[in-house]
């Protein structure tokens, strides 16, 4: 084979020829955003804290999942930061107790010396729950009967129904006595048509202005959100939720790359280690006795070349929210000789250190990180390399994060603070004065949790009797794979075949000179030009062409 004066080969498009001039030191990678009481800035972390108002569900989730539990590490934080979302989820926690806890006394004052008129309300109530009932049920079975016949019915449909069947029973069950109560309470009292709906009315009107004060009180931290994003207090739970969020040291249960997102695509592949020319330990394409470089040097060598494209300025050429860091993933059961590590960034000694255990618990990798879409959209690449029967082991493996719902996203419009705005919201309310009824049970979902969130608890990490490795993830606890959009989805493939590329060539390039690649060279044109990115709904793949279609 014809080579190159620098000895590379002709025509090859997997190694480049070694530079001739290099750093003389690798230069740090650029620092993740910290915060003494700020915040990390994106798009992505507005809309999880408007989660926390729009979302109740959301909320409490966050409440019991991220910051109540105490005897859990919190997952890695990729595009958002969850210190700020947390602490709307306790903001927004307090208004929505303040509003139940003022509804609750009133249906209680109202039952007592309103009481035929709470009962009359309380019937049209349950009416307009069973209405709803039936409009859901109606558009699901029309959906599944009508709309698309031929379709193959999803197990759930069918649960869905049912579950719509079930609540149409209850109500009716529940509203034939429920109705019969109030007329003769109605009687019993001797009380006329007059008196009861004046009676409905103040009730009503009482109800929805609470209702519009919480209301337009959840506004204010909306629009906060979409104006000014301020700072947030650190208590001493959310000092260790952010200490965690950032460790390099992930301890996980089950999935080593939780927080990621969804997995997309991934490939390995061994690689002997083989002498290029003939030399005095033996002659060309002969085994080495002992590895002719560490595994450390190797990566040392990928990490430089990914963060010169990291400091690439160019306004055409740059990858915008690149970052490069060093992982060590362990199992939170095998922590041991680790958990000193879980507060604090290991030294680069210690890192080289774990690379050469490849059987140990805790295991090495470099993830190269972009970050687009304002924080909505993070494809994180992740690459282990290990030196073991005088083989080179390779394994690449692409994680991506999907969207925010589109629900969360109102902050966009939160603009408009004018009196008719406010005036609108008190009507709104009005009209969805019925669910005053679920105020008390929403209260005593509240005070459960109280003791939580109006505290500061204690972290119990440092406990070695507890598997304290990371469970959820709020990015993939909202993981919203219809939201993508088509552009979305190419970024994510066009951002990991560049990395790829990145990584094959910087490997190449280390290798070459050092051992035989010609296997290397085979292995990796393969991997280049072929490969299908799972994106869940709909398939990107990257061909011979490196063109991007839509999987039938």
């Amino acid at each position: 084979m014809a080579t190159t004066q620098a000895g590379a080969p002709v025509g090859s498009s997997l190694t480049d020829a070694p530079p001739t001039e290099r750093p003389p030191a690798e230069e740090p990678p650029p620092e993740e955003p910290q915060h003494d009481g700020a915040v990390f800035d994106t798009a992505a972390t507005r809309y999880l804290c408007a989660g926390t108002y729009l979302d109740d569900r959301f909320r409490g989730w966050v409440l019991t999942q991220v910051y109540g539990n105490t005897a859990s590490r919190v997952a890695p934080s990729y595009g958002f930061d969850v210190v700020p979302v947390v602490a709307h989820a306790r903001r927004a926690w307090g208004i929505a107790a303040a509003q139940d806890a003022i509804l609750t006394a009133l249906l209680v004052f109202a039952g007592w010396y309103l009481t035929p008129s709470t009962a009359f309300l309380c019937t049209l109530a349950y009416l307009w729950f069973l209405l709803v009932n039936v409009r859901d049920y109606a558009k699901q079975w029309t959906v599944r009967f009508f709309r698309l016949p031929h379709r193959k019915p999803h197990p759930q449909e069918s649960l869905i129904l049912k579950e719509e069947r079930r609540r149409i029973r209850d109500s009716t069950v529940f509203l034939l006595p429920l109705t019969a109560g109030a007329f003769a309470v109605t009687l019993w009292r001797g009380w006329g048509i007059v008196d009861v709906a004046l009676g409905a009315v103040v009730i009503i009107g009482v109800t929805g202005f609470v209702l519009g004060l919480a209301e337009l009180a959840r506004r204010r931290s909306l629009r906060a959100l979409w104006s000014d994003f301020e700072p947030v207090p650190l208590n001493r739970r959310l000092k260790a939720i952010d200490v965690q969020q950032r460790s390099p040291v992930v301890a996980h249960v089950d999935d080593p790359f939780i927080g990621s997102g969804q997995i997309v695509h991934t490939w390995e592949f061994t690689q002997r280690l083989l002498r290029p020319r003939d030399d005095a330990g033996g002659r060309k394409g002969s085994e080495f006795a002992d590895p002719p470089f560490r595994t450390s040097e190797l990566v040392r060598h990928i990490r430089e070349s990914l963060n010169r494209l990291a400091r690439d300025r160019g306004r055409e050429t740059k990858l915008p929210g690149l970052r490069v860091s060093d992982l060590l993933l362990v199992e939170g059961r095998h922590l041991g000789r680790y958990r000193s590590l879980l507060n604090h960034r290991p030294r680069l000694e210690e890192l080289e250190e774990f690379m050469a255990d490849s059987l140990a618990p805790g295991r090495h990798h470099l993830a190269c990180q972009i970050t687009s879409w304002d924080g909505e959209i993070v494809t994180t690449v992740y690459l282990h390399t290990s030196l073991q029967g005088g083989l080179l082991y390779l394994k690449y493996t692409i994680y991506a994060l999907t969207p925010i719902p589109e629900r969360f996203k109102v902050i966009n419009e939160m603009g408009n603070a004018s009196f008719n705005a406010a005036a609108k919201v008190f009507l709104g309310k009005l009209l969805s004065a019925p669910r005053a009824l679920r105020a008390p049970r929403d209260l005593w979902n509240a005070v459960r949790t109280a003791g939580c969130v109006l505290t500061s608890p204690k972290d119990r990490t440092d406990n070695p009797r507890l598997n304290i490795g990371v469970r959820v993830s709020v990015r993939e606890h909202l993981a919203a794979t219809r939201d993508r959009s088509y552009f979305q989805a190419m970024d994510v493939a066009k951002h990991s075949k560049i990395i790829e590329r990145r990584i094959i060539s910087a490997v190449g390039e280390f290798l070459h000179g050092r051992v035989l690649t010609t296997e290397f060279e085979e292995r990796a044109t393969y991997i280049l030009n072929s490969g299908v990115l799972n994106m869940g709904s709909g398939d990107v793949q990257i061909g011979n062409a490196n063109t991007i279609g839509s999987a039938a």
